[in-house]
């Protein structure tokens, strides 16, 4: 059985079932994916049924193909990297106890029109009122999706072990992050493109009051990456 979460829906007919989250967006960057299921975990809370949800990202899709899926290793693409959300096998569950979210209606939802979602920029119900930095609106939606990670979201231990193993072989006790998107997603609703240039200013001034300062830049772009190391 399939539910569009869209439409209005009698919240009994999860009584005693088991809810399937799937995704059909696998042309979509990787955080993507975590963004989806928080957004889940926040509406099945509010219908009391978050204990009884289970992700199942697998290689199937209309559009794209997933592309994280690995067959080697494993039907579950979450479970790459994620622990499961819950206590449910779903691999043990009877077919007629499960209810799938149409991942149609879950995205034009949860991810475009349901404010008490998490947004990780001003787009869909915010996209007209957000034409400028609103450092209290990013804040709001920070803390919220913490809570909800914190609560049932949890990495997977060798990705953790992979995590220290680079920050001991490359990191210092002095580290400056920078995030230099290619694809600039504040262009989408109304901004500009911030060019890598535009940092240069900021992180000079802190390279002149910090020493043995490592630079770490996270950026989807060669590009960018390759101006940052030639200045």
């Amino acid at each position: 059985m399939i539910v569009d979460i869209s439409e209005k829906f009698d919240p009994n007919i999860f009584k005693d079932k088991y809810i399937k989250i799937v995704m059909d967006l696998g042309g979509a960057g990787f955080f993507v994916f975590p963004n989806y299921v928080i957004n889940h975990l926040i509406w099945a809370e509010e219908y009391d049924v978050h204990d009884r949800l289970f992700v199942y990202f697998d290689e199937n899709d209309d559009v794209f193909r997933n592309k994280y899926y690995d067959a080697s290793a494993g039907e579950n693409m979450w479970e790459y990297y994620f622990e499961p959300i819950s206590n449910v096998n779903y691999n043990a569950l009877p077919k007629d106890k499960i209810i799938q979210l149409s991942p149609e209606s879950s995205y034009k939802y949860l991810h475009e029109t349901c404010e008490k979602s998490v947004f990780v920029y001003p787009h869909g119900a915010y996209s007209w009122k957000r034409k400028q930095y609103d450092k209290k609106w990013y804040y709001r939606n920070r803390l919220k999706a913490n809570e909800i990670i914190n609560k049932y979201i949890n990495v997977k231990p060798h990705i953790l072990a992979k995590v220290d193993t680079f920050c001991r072989e490359y990191f210092s006790d002095n580290v400056l992050g920078i995030h230099i998107r290619g694809t600039d997603k504040v262009s989408a609703v109304g901004g500009r493109i911030v060019i890598p240039e535009e940092y240069f200013r900021h992180i000079d001034d802190y390279l002149r009051e910090n020493r043995n300062v490592i630079i770490f830049c996270a950026t989807d772009s060669d590009v960018s990456l390759d101006i940052i190391n030639k200045r």
